[in-house]
């Protein structure tokens, strides 16, 4: 969350320059750590922006396949586990 926050803090204080602003177009952004010159400038930035989207769906799915093979893990030991016990309680 601060590392989300920390940047809008900083620009609304004066600390950084601000990047955005809001106008009857809409949100502008500018920015100056890249500065595109032409089309193939944009290209590369829509380019590596689908390319990041890709990475992090790909890293959740194998999240999500560990988790589900975790459980699936533990439901079978759960499984093996509830075999050994006996079904009735000992009786005095």
């Amino acid at each position: 969350m601060t590392a989300t926050g920390l940047p809008f803090v900083f620009e609304a204080t004066g600390v950084f320059a601000p990047t955005w602003r809001m106008t009857t177009e809409g949100l502008v952004t500018h920015g100056q750590i890249f500065e595109g010159r032409d089309s193939n400038d944009a290209f590369a930035m829509i380019l590596s922006t689908f390319a990041l989207t890709l990475v992090v769906g790909l890293y959740t799915l194998s999240l999500t396949r560990a988790r589900r093979s975790a459980q699936r893990v533990t439901i079978v030991q759960a499984w093996h586990l509830r075999q050994l016990l006996p079904n009735e309680p000992p009786r005095d």
